[in-house]
């Protein structure tokens, strides 16, 4: 899960980089995380963001959600795929396609790719 999100230094010059990079291997598991919407008036969206706390340690960190990380997991750890299920694979691969042409050709073949492994 750590893979999933990025740091977000609370200095404004510090760059935002993968959460794996800034803990420690043995910072203990997750303990509390809370969500925290930040509105950025310079930009036109609206970043969630979050708040983690690991067991060995006090510092909280300020996280955000790396959706790219994710949807590439989801394509390429059997693992995850396993334990969300066909089902729920398909929904996610539905819902990217909507992204437009290249997604839905990309969609198709990941989708082909999983079922010939799996023998269909």
């Amino acid at each position: 899960m750590i893979n999933w999100f990025d740091y977000v230094p609370s200095e404004i010059s510090g760059k935002i980089k993968p959460l794996s990079s800034v803990i420690s291997k043995d910072s203990g598991n997750l303990s509390s995380m809370e969500k925290v919407l930040e509105d950025h008036s310079s930009q036109s969206f609206v970043t969630t963001r979050f708040h983690m706390r690991f067991t060995k340690g006090e510092k909280i960190y300020t996280v955000q959600l790396n959706e790219s990380a994710v949807y590439l997991l989801l394509y390429t750890d059997e693992c995850m795929y396993s334990k969300l299920g066909k089902e729920t694979c398909l929904v996610i691969d539905i819902a990217l396609a909507k992204g437009g042409p290249e997604a839905i050709v990309e969609s198709f073949y990941s989708l082909m790719k999983c079922h010939k492994k799996a023998g269909g």
